[in-house]
């Protein structure tokens, strides 16, 4: 994991927590017996500021998590890490290593799909933020059999409790 600790602006003195946690859609996992997904990174953008540059890289190179059975509400902490405090106005999620273990047997070909989501996250002083990045599995096979991919279906950016997985 990475820690926000550059040189800041002086209104960035105050930090507040981001706890980054992953979730699955029920859509195309039901193929595999394990799919393996690894964040390579995830960062924050500052709102006002320009979108190309900016970025404040929160989380990097997580471990490898099974997002089979993080279904129905259910979700897996990846991390919590120290941000500066302020509004933010996007999340940006590249992937790392990423693998399917089809039911059939077998390796699925997987192709990662990087996101930027525009999303509203406010980070106080002393306070906590829960982003919640809800995954999915897409079945290409319309295009290229026995391909999937894996794509950020939303995130959320709240306090919302769910049942942890671990």
């Amino acid at each position: 994991m990475l820690l926000v600790a550059s040189a800041l602006p002086a209104a960035w003195a105050d930090t507040g927590w981001v706890e980054i946690r992953v979730t699955d859609h029920r859509a195309g996992i039901g193929d595999f017996d394990a799919f393996w997904v690894q964040l390579a990174q995830v960062s924050l953008h500052p709102r006002g500021r320009p979108r190309g540059q900016s970025w404040v890289a929160i989380m990097q190179q997580t471990a490898a998590v099974d997002i089979v059975p993080l279904k129905h509400g259910r979700w897996f902490m990846l991390g919590r890490m120290s941000v500066p405090a302020t509004r933010y106005d996007a999340v940006k999620v590249r992937f790392g290593d990423v693998r399917g273990e089809l039911r059939q047997g077998g390796l699925a070909e997987v192709v990662p799909h990087d996101s930027t989501v525009l999303v509203d996250v406010t980070v106080e002083p002393e306070t906590s933020r829960i982003i919640l990045i809800d995954l999915y599995v897409e079945d290409l096979s319309d295009h290229q059999r026995g391909q999937y991919a894996v794509k950020v279906r939303e995130i959320q950016a709240n306090d919302a409790a769910y049942p942890q997985v671990r």
